[in-house]
């Protein structure tokens, strides 16, 4: 009887803990997938037209600047306000989910354009910080605080062959 309390004791505990793991799988893929959509945005807020018809696909890194970090916190954390540190998004009930932490935003292959005066560049490049605050299990075995890193970028990806350079020629 007190072996078989044991196992059933092991089983819950085991359990307990692949259900925290499975949740911090799922905001990890839901934060990383809220990124994505957020460079996306504005890298297709930013694009500059002036070449497209010639088959460049530029973004305008002035435009891309004004908005990056406004399209972030909105996905990521809930909030309108165009804060370059990050910040914590919360439930209802007032507790931490998770903090992120932008460290970096690069724009790749970025230069100036003499012709339209105006500073360039082909995507976003964007490393942030997540800390995933613990609300169940792992706080018994530590701090309750699960981090990582990661790099979202997004290229400009529009591209319609009728407006490509000697399509339809």
């Amino acid at each position: 009887m007190v072996f078989m309390l044991g196992v059933v004791f092991v089983i819950i505990i085991f359990s307990m803990f692949f259900l925290e793991m499975h949740e911090i799988w799922n905001y990890q893929y839901s934060i990383e997938a809220r990124a994505q959509r957020a460079v996306n945005a504005a890298v297709e807020w930013a694009m500059d037209d002036t070449y497209r018809s010639d088959g460049y696909n530029y973004m305008d890194v002035k435009e891309a600047e004004k908005v990056i970090y406004e399209y972030l916190n909105e996905d990521l954390l809930g909030i309108e306000e165009s804060n370059a540190n990050g910040g914590t998004k919360k439930t209802s009930r007032g507790e931490k989910l998770y903090s992120v932490k932008y460290n970096s935003v690069e724009y790749l292959g970025k230069f100036y354009d003499g012709v339209t005066k105006k500073t360039l560049a082909k995507g976003i490049e964007v490393k942030m910080t997540v800390t995933m605050y613990s609300n169940m299990y792992l706080e018994f075995g530590g701090n309750g605080l699960f981090t990582w890193d990661s790099t979202i970028s997004s290229t400009n990806f529009r591209t319609d062959d009728n407006m490509r350079a000697g399509a339809g020629l």
